[in-house]
């Protein structure tokens, strides 16, 4: 097996053993088993465990993606005021938290856990976010300056709304799994309406 190949393994190996909500924070031999290879050659690859994990971090940044594709938006005039920014912001969002089970659970251990990946991935997320938030306000300059703090108070509730339910299959009436799950278009709609109430305030300081 190549050098390439076997990082690969690695870092799949990885990525499989996080995306289990169930799991516990995963360990060096852990990965080795499920990449089926010896642990040594973490340390040939990567420098060291945490080398891996940092490696890992690069792959996993859902706040990067949505920073780019704002600025594509904002650059194309895709949204014709604010409002249609911050909804559109609170979809992408909400979409690539449910489409990942992995976000899901590397969010969860964030609360619970740090290590070199945790550490990455917070540097990570705020970075973007203020790179976002940058954005905005560049692009809608009479916007409210308060306008980063609003819309991290409700991603945070959206965040802690989508982990829990998806966790348990329920919360407060939303339903997270079978046939009638509802949870992820509701959530939506609630997005739409607090940007909505907020317009006013987000529009003019």
């Amino acid at each position: 097996m190549s050098v390439e190949s076997s990082r690969e393994a690695f870092l799949q190996a990885l990525e499989g053993l996080l995306s289990s909500p169930d799991a516990p924070p995963p360990g060096i031999n852990a990965v080795a088993k499920a990449a089926g290879l010896n642990k040594v050659l973490i340390y040939r690859y990567f420098d060291s465990w945490d080398g891996l994990l940092a490696a890992f971090a690069q792959r996993v940044n859902p706040w990067r993606d949505l920073r780019r594709t704002l600025e594509q938006g904002l650059t194309a005039a895709r949204w014709p005021d604010l409002p249609q920014v911050v909804r559109w912001l609170f979809h992408a969002y909400l979409d690539a938290l449910a489409a990942s089970p992995l976000l899901q659970n590397l969010l969860r251990l964030s609360l619970v856990h740090r290590d070199a990946l945790q550490t990455a991935l917070e540097r990570d997320r705020e970075g973007e976010g203020l790179a976002i938030a940058r954005l905005v306000a560049d692009h809608f300059p009479g916007a409210n300056p308060e306008l980063a703090i609003v819309a991290a108070v409700i991603t945070g509730g959206l965040t802690y709304v989508m982990l829990a339910g998806s966790r348990a299959g329920a919360f407060q009436g939303l339903s997270f799994e079978g046939e009638g799950a509802d949870a992820l278009p509701r959530l939506q709609a609630a997005a739409d309406t607090l940007a909505d109430l907020l317009d006013a305030k987000l529009s003019n300081p």
